[in-house]
Formats: structure tokens, sequence, C-alpha cells
């Protein structure tokens, strides 16, 4: 979890050797189909268990909680994962060609032929 992508960056940079390569997967991979269950379950859960002793409610509230101060939270686009890269010193800047996937790995749906990907692979030196 990243609360300052900028600080993370620059931190990543600073430990990578001169040449050292970074490599980023990334993209909107917010499941809202995902976000409604686990609302429901969680509403069940708490209709059955209205005390809220179970561990697994504590945690889900925590996270819940967490979530709003992740500021890509829902995901980040390649232009934007450029610019940030950038703007941390970072060179050659080079995303991967990933239409030889079928599947996008954060969402487990199918990409729509025209569709822009939804996801990216990108990797950049030092």
């Amino acid at each position: 979890m990243l609360f300052s992508i900028d600080k993370a960056l620059k931190e990543w940079r600073r430990v990578l050797k001169p040449g050292g390569t970074l490599v980023v997967s990334d993209g909107f991979w917010m499941n809202y189909t995902w976000k409604v269950i686990h609302h429901l379950a969680f509403s069940l859960l708490k209709g059955k268990f209205g005390n809220g002793s179970m561990l697994s409610i504590r945690f889900f509230w925590s996270y819940a909680a967490l979530q709003k101060s992740l500021p890509f939270y829902e995901g980040i686009c390649f232009e934007k994962a450029s610019m940030f890269l950038k703007e941390a010193r970072f060179e050659d800047i080079i995303s991967y060609d990933i239409s030889c996937f079928d599947t996008n790995p954060y969402s487990l749906k199918k990409r729509r032929k025209k569709a822009a990907p939804s996801f990216f692979i990108v990797h950049a030196k030092v």
C-alpha cells in the first residue's frame, strides 16, 4: 500500500544501483461487483454478529477506513504513473505491449478487442 507514491518512488530510486531497473504493473483494478458483494456480505455478518466481536469484522472496518487514505486505491493509468516516474527522475520509461493478455490480472475480466487496456506493465531505469 502506497500512501505517498512520490516518496516511495524516490526511495526506490535511492536504493537501486546506477543503471538499475524498476518494474511496475498496475492499472484500474477495482472490481465494483466484488465491492458490492463484499458490502452485502458484511451487512449480513453485521446483522448476525451485531456486537462486532468478530476479528474479521474489525479488520474489515479498519481496512475500509484505510482505503480512503490511499491516493490510488482504485488504480492508476500508465500516463499518470509515467508522470510520477519522471518526477522521481527515472529514465527510459517503457511500457510493454500487453495486447497478448486476454485477461486483466487485476479484475479477471476479458479485454474487449478495441478497448484501452485497464492495466500496464512498465520499466524505468535509474
